[in-house]
C-alpha cells in the first residue's frame, strides 16, 4: 500500500490506495434501476447556496455542477490521468466540491470511462449527500488526516445537463 499526502483547499489528505487488482467500479447508468427521471426531478436540488449541505445531509439529493477529475497526490497543481480510474468530484453552483464516493474507498475510485466522458461538463449527480467524508484509517488503526470535503455516495445515476 502506498499513503499519499495533499494539501487539497482547507483539507489534508491521506490517501491509502488499494490494490491494483482491484476491479474497476461500474459507472451507474442514468437513469438506475428504480429510478425514473421523474423521481429525480422531485428529489431536492442541492448545493446551489452552502447552507444546503447541512440541510439534506443524509438525504438523496440530485447534485447538479462541473465534474472534475482529482488527483489525489502531493501537488496540487498535478493535471488528473484520464487513462486511469481515481477520485473525482462536483463543483457544485455555490463553488463547493463535492466527492463522488469517499475517496479513499472503493466508491471513490469513479472509472476510467466515467472521468472520460464527464470530465470539465456540467452534470446531474443522483445519490445520498453527506457533510463529510469519513475518516481514514491507517494500517496502524490510527486515524489519518481525511480532506474534509462533503461527499455523495450510493450514487443513482450521472448524466450530462445543458
Amino acid at each position: 500500500m502506498a499513503q499519499v499526502v495533499q494539501g487539497i483547499g482547507c483539507g489534508l489528505v491521506v490517501l491509502m490506495m488499494a490494490c491494483r487488482d482491484a476491479p474497476s467500479p461500474r459507472e451507474p447508468e442514468a437513469p438506475a434501476k428504480g429510478l425514473t427521471t421523474s423521481t429525480a426531478e422531485t428529489m431536492p436540488a442541492c448545493c446551489a447556496r452552502p447552507d444546503e449541505i447541512d440541510q439534506l445531509a443524509g438525504k438523496s439529493v440530485r447534485l447538479v455542477g462541473v465534474y472534475q477529475a482529482k488527483v489525489i497526490a502531493q501537488r496540487g497543481d498535478a493535471k488528473p490521468d484520464l487513462s486511469k480510474a481515481g477520485a473525482a468530484g462536483v463543483l457544485s453552483e455555490s463553488g463547493r466540491l463535492v466527492m463522488l464516493g469517499v475517496y479513499h474507498e472503493a466508491d471513490g475510485v469513479r472509472s476510467i470511462e466515467e472521468r472520460q466522458r464527464h470530465d470539465g461538463k456540467r452534470v446531474e449527480v443522483v445519490g445520498i449527500l453527506e457533510r463529510r467524508t469519513p475518516v481514514s484509517i491507517g494500517s496502524d488503526g490510527q486515524p489519518e488526516a481525511t480532506m474534509i470535503d462533503p461527499y455523495v455516495h450510493s450514487i443513482k445515476s450521472i448524466r450530462l445537463v445543458d
